[in-house]
């Protein structure tokens, strides 16, 4: 098992372990964090699946996600995940993800986490460059990038087949030094 922890004030990003399986199970079985994502609601095989893949890749593994819960402090609960993909070779460029359970929503813990997440990036591994992929429609993913200093790149008419329909997909982005600049001027 790889040490990998990131905290925040009111949370801890770290690898899945085994015993997460319910909180994640939860959190991605329900209908609406399952909406916008090209995977269906989790079953528990899938959930199971998931944390046994998962649980040992680092972030910043060259050509793979990482996935990552998150975790409130105070109660120990996972609330959510978040992901990180490095892309391989020297172009120090990656993609960021998120999924937070709705229970949880609209208290700032996405944000706190997507924020801790892009500094690991961009301080520790040293990326140039990440973006974030999304589904146009999913108004609160897009909120999410902004908050945090992303800015739209792209935006992608009917790109994606998924579930029984094409998509439009959104593509946020952020340099190190903009974000590097935003944080150590309070922006964002």
């Amino acid at each position: 098992m790889h040490d990998f922890l990131l905290e925040t004030v009111r949370l801890r990003l770290r690898l899945f372990r085994e015993d997460d399986l319910d909180a994640l199970l939860r959190c991605r079985s329900d209908e609406r964090v399952a909406r916008f994502q090209l995977w269906d609601p989790f079953t528990a095989d899938d959930a199971k699946n998931f944390i046994n893949v998962w649980k040992e890749i680092p972030p910043g593994t060259p050509g793979s996600w990482s996935a990552i819960a998150i975790q409130l402090k105070k109660t120990c609960e996972v609330i959510g995940d978040c992901a990180l993909k490095v892309e391989n070779g020297e172009n120090l460029q990656g993609e960021i993800g998120f999924n937070l359970s709705p229970v949880h929503q609209g208290r700032g813990y996405a944000t706190e986490a997507c924020r801790s997440l892009l500094e690991y990036a961009f301080r520790e591994l040293k990326l140039h460059r990440i973006i974030a992929v999304m589904d146009a429609d999913n108004k609160d993913a897009i909120a999410l990038c902004e908050r945090v200093g992303m800015r739209r790149e792209a935006y992608y008419k009917q790109n994606t087949w998924y579930k029984n329909h094409w998509g439009d997909e959104v593509v946020f982005a952020i340099l190190q030094k903009e974000f590097l600049a935003a944080n150590e001027s309070g922006i964002i």
